[in-house]
């Protein structure tokens, strides 16, 4: 096999893509769940890198005025981050030895990580994804209308 030099942002994309097909196949939420968390985090750094708010900080600063009035004090950004990527890093990751399992609805945070990796990429105004145009559809279809 040989090395090649790789274009992070075009590992970024094809690990969203598979992380949706992965996604709308059913097969593993897990899988989905850490290959759009990977395409997210490039993409959400390169925006940052150009000075462009990413998906998370984009949310952020919308609830953010909310989130103080509802928990009384100031919610940093750090915080709001790693509350969103939790399941994420806890599938990823075995920091504590004793925690053994995690409560959480992989399909869902899958989901949301895919809808914040493709948010990102559009940020940063790349050539559309031959399977953007089927998350649009399935999004619609099946969170957004019903």
């Amino acid at each position: 096999m040989t090395e090649r030099t790789h274009k992070k942002i075009d590992l970024a994309a094809e690990q969203l893509t598979t992380a949706f097909h992965i996604f709308l196949d059913g097969t593993s939420m897990a899988s989905a769940l850490t290959l759009a968390g990977a395409a997210e985090e490039i993409l959400g750094q390169e925006s940052e890198r150009r000075d462009t708010s990413n998906a998370i900080g984009k949310m952020y600063d919308t609830q953010k005025t909310f989130l103080e009035l509802l928990y009384g004090k100031p919610v940093d950004l750090k915080s709001y981050r790693d509350e969103f990527n939790y399941p994420r890093n806890a599938i990823k990751h075995f920091r504590d030895s004793k925690e053994h399992q995690i409560k959480v609805n992989l399909e869902d945070a899958a989901l949301w990580m895919i809808v914040r990796a493709f948010s990102n990429y559009r940020l940063l105004s790349l050539p559309h994804l031959e399977c953007e145009a089927e998350f649009n559809h399935w999004f619609y279809v099946n969170v957004a209308g019903s």
